[in-house]
């Protein structure tokens, strides 16, 4: 029988020595309990309260109060064996009632108050076995495995650590079936791997927490008080440096929420207060993993309800404060995932994907950021489907990508905004508080420079409004303040984009009343202060649209098309000119319909073609005046104040320029009309 002991217990040794080392993924550490106890029974026959306190080397208080008081068969075995040092091994494996229950704890330990403590007070089969062995140093492998109900509850947990204070007070509590199982465990430092997998109740709860650490306080508080199944799983793993992964997948309710959290973080403060406090299916999963630095990838994937809400979440993040306060407190299905990933620098990728409502909202913002304070405050508190999605990513500087898809109702809203800036302050604020449908997408990305791309596509209501809004713009205040404020269908689109220099295509495409009002303002431009001002103020049908585009120098094309009332007024004005002050102010005040219509284009010079087509009365008024022009002050005032059909058109063309020198064609303004310039 003494030899038979010898064997069992260098066996069970071996078995956790193997268990502790590895970190199981998904559902592997089931298989490998369900294996356990098969070897358990091949060697038990039935034994209770055996192999218990010896061989332990000199010391105090080793081995003692082991397999006492146990009710039932094959409990209490093989506790507190082969230790070495002071208070080791003792008060394991006892008062349990069930089969199988407080075997092989407080086994080949080397230090103080070590391995104590593991394995009492279980109530069902095969609960509190292989906790608090292997372990070196000081407090470690204490208080595991204890007071669990059910089956399969409180295993090797605490095992194998080295250090101190590693791999305590985990694994207890539990009730139902594979909870609390493989926590604690090959964490090497102080203060590592503990209070993981306590007081879960259902199926396959805080399992794998807390093991593989390096370094102090890492892998603590994962996978309690979970309620449902497979909950808590796998957070606060292989962690590296001072207060990483601990605090995740906590207090969820619900299927598959709050599992791998937290790990493979390598410096300070990663990976933390993940996946906790969710209600539902698959929500809090994977956030806070593979950071490195300080502060990264914490406070992700907490509070939601629904399905498949706040996962993906401050991910593979380099630097300080990256990846933080991402997808927390959404209400619906697919809200809140993938935000906050891949940010290189400090304060970026965070506050996204929160408190939203609905289905598929607030998903992949503040992603693949290079810089500081980039890809923050997006996707947040919109409800219905399809918004705030693609917000503040891809950008380099600082101040990039901040603010967008923000506070949308309805489908499809705030959308693709503020992405691949580079610079500083570019791509901010842009498809927020919209109401509709497919409203302010795609604003303010691509841009270079300092200041572009902000405030765009913002409070639209209806559909199809402020969409391709401050794109692709080059130097400083470029695509700025448009597409903002638009109330029915299709207004405001394609605005502000593809500029370079100083405070080109800014402050179009507003505040505009109808359908296919204030597209197509303020693009391309090159200089300073270029195509601005223009398609604001519509009201009815097709105003305002294709001004302010392709001009060169200073203050060309500004403040066309502007408070039109009716349909086809202001359309065309303030394109293709090249010098300073021309193609202003034309198409705009007009009532009725086609007036203020292709005035002030292809002028050269200064302050050309000015003041063309505005406040008419009726139909086909202030038509195709001051084009062409080319020197100074020429083609302006022309058809202006008409009342009635086609009067004022065709005026101020063509001046300063002799005939067939390449100028100006008589006409040739309707291209802009057609959109054959597009």
């Amino acid at each position: 029988m003494v030899h038979q002991k010898s064997v069992i217990v260098a066996l069970v040794l071996v078995t956790i020595a193997i268990v502790s080392h590895a970190t199981p993924i998904g559902g592997g550490w089931r298989a490998r309990a369900d294996k356990i106890q098969q070897d358990f029974r091949v060697w038990q026959r039935n034994e209770t309260g055996s192999s218990n306190g010896n061989e332990n080397e000199a010391g105090s208080n080793r081995g003692n109060i082991n397999g006492n008081g146990n009710d039932g068969a094959g409990n209490g075995n093989l506790n507190g064996n082969r230790n070495t040092g002071s208070d080791i091994g003792t008060v394991n494996g006892n008062s349990n009632s069930g089969n199988d229950n407080g075997n092989a704890n407080g086994n080949g330990n080397n230090g103080t108050d070590v391995g104590n403590r593991n394995g009492n007070a279980n109530n069902g089969t095969f609960n509190g076995n292989f906790n608090g062995n292997l372990v070196i140093g000081n407090k470690n492998g204490n208080e595991n495995g204890n007071e669990n109900a059910g089956d399969k509850n409180g295993n090797n947990n605490g095992n194998s650590n080295d250090g101190s204070l590693n791999g305590n007070a985990n694994g207890n509590g539990n009730d139902g079936l594979h909870q609390g199982n493989s926590n604690g465990n090959s964490n090497h430092g102080n203060a590592n791997g503990n209070g993981n997998g306590n007081t879960n109740d259902g199926l396959g709860n805080g399992n794998s927490n807390g093991n593989d650490n390096t370094g102090n306080m890492n892998g603590n508080n994962n996978g309690n008080l979970n309620d449902g199944n497979d909950n808590g799983n796998l957070n606060g793993v292989e962690n590296t440096g001072s207060g990483n992964g601990k605090d995740n997948g906590n207090k969820n309710v619900g299927s598959s929420n709050g599992n791998v959290n937290g790990d493979g973080n390598t410096g300070d403060g990663n990976g933390v207060n993940n996946g906790n406090d969710n209600k539902g299916n698959d929500n809090g999963n994977a956030n806070g993993l593979a950071n490195i630095g300080s502060h990264n990838g914490g406070e992700n994937g907490n509070g939601n309800t629904g399905g498949a809400n706040g996962n993906n979440n401050g991910n593979t993040n380099t630097g300080k404060n990256n990846g933080v306060d991402n997808g927390n407190a959404n209400t619906g299905n697919s809200n809140g995932n993938g935000n906050g990933l891949n940010n290189d620098g400090n304060g970026s990728g965070n506050m996204n994907g929160n408190h939203n409502a609905g289905n598929q909202n607030g998903n992949g913002n503040g992603v693949g950021n290079n810089g500081n304070n980039n890809g923050h405050f997006n996707g947040n508190s919109n409800s219905g489907s399809h918004n705030g999605n693609g917000n503040g990513g891809g950008n380099s500087g600082d101040q990039n990508g901040a603010n967008n898809g923000n506070v949308n109702s309805g489908n499809s809203n705030g959308n693709g905004n503020g992405n691949a800036n580079s610079g500083n302050g570019n791509g901010q604020l842009n498809g927020n508080k919209n109401n509709g449908n497919d409203n302010g997408n795609a604003a303010g990305n691509g841009n270079a420079g300092d200041g572009n791309g902000q405030l765009n596509g913002n409070e639209n209501t209806g559909n199809n409004n402020g969409n391709n809004v401050g794109n692709a713009n080059a130097g400083t205040g470029n695509g700025v303040s448009n597409g903002n404020g638009n109330h029915g269908s299709n207004n405001a689109n394609e605005v502000g984009n593809s500029n370079s220099g100083t405070g080109n295509g800014f402050g179009n495409g507003n505040d505009n009343l109808g359908n296919n009002n204030g597209g197509m303002n303020g693009n391309h431009n090159s200089g300073n202060g270029n195509g601005a001002l223009n398609g604001n103020e519509n009201e009815g049908n097709n105003n305002g649209q294709i001004n302010g585009n392709g001009n060169s120098g200073n203050k060309n094309g500004e403040d066309n098309g502007n408070a039109n009332l009716g349909d086809n007024n202001g359309q065309g004005n303030g394109n293709g000119n090249s010098g300073s002050g021309n193609g202003a102010g034309n198409g705009n005040d007009n009532i009725g319909d086609k007036n203020g219509v292709g005035n002030g284009n292809d002028n050269a010079g200064s302050h050309n073609g000015l003041g063309n087509g505005n406040s008419n009365d009726g139909s086909g008024n202030g038509q195709g005046n001051g084009n062409g022009n080319v020197g100074s002050g020429n083609g302006s005032n022309n058809g202006n104040g008409n009342v009635g059909t086609n009067n004022g058109s065709g005026n101020g063309n063509n001046n300063g320029d002799a005939p067939g020198s390449g100028g100006y064609v008589p006409g040739s303004w309707k291209q802009y009309v057609s959109g054959s310039l597009w």
